[in-house]
């Protein structure tokens, strides 16, 4: 990547509105990537400080999203169960919301679309197991504490991963 590493934090929420079946937003630990204009898809970011801490001193691996630092919005838990063999690629489809506001104060966005998008994804070490979200510390800022989980589906790592997205044909003006 030529804007450096990164991490991030993805929020992938079910949505009914095939055959989009994802939307979500991302925490990123970098600014650089911002660059490369993935907000243009209506893919939405913010900074945070993203961790991922691998030895846990058991086999569950622990990650959070602090924002600002110190203040974890969000935590999860995987546990491993089974490695999936070989390289693995797949395509999402999603559904993503981009709203450009409006530079007269007090007026409507000036642009306010839905926006399909499909990402591949490769990857070289994939894991499946049993997964688990919480938001710990209420923000206002943030406020993924009022996300209820509903139910768990099956929770996924991947790991030396390269994502690509296509660009749109259409979009659904709202």
């Amino acid at each position: 990547m030529p804007f450096g590493s990164l991490s991030v934090s993805n929020t992938a929420i079910p949505q009914y509105a095939p055959p989009y079946p994802v939307g979500g937003s991302d925490y990123i630990n970098n600014d650089s990537p911002i660059s490369c204009g993935r907000e243009q898809f209506g893919f939405p970011k913010k900074l945070g400080n993203v961790d991922l801490v691998l030895k846990s001193g058991s086999t569950v691996i622990h990650g959070y999203v602090e924002r600002p630092v110190g203040q974890k919005v969000v935590e999860v838990n995987f546990q491993p169960e089974k490695r999936v063999k070989g390289a693995v690629e797949t395509t999402i489809q999603g559904l993503n919301l981009r709203v450009i506001p409006s530079v007269v104060p007090g007026h409507s966005p000036s642009v306010k679309e839905l926006v399909p998008v499909d990402i591949s994804m490769e990857a070289s070490e994939v894991w499946e197991g049993d997964g688990s979200v919480c938001f710990p510390e209420p923000s206002r800022f943030d406020p993924m504490h009022e996300v209820k989980v509903i139910r768990y589906g099956k929770a996924t790592l991947l790991r030396n991963a390269s994502l690509a997205i296509r660009l749109p044909t259409q979009v659904f003006q709202l």
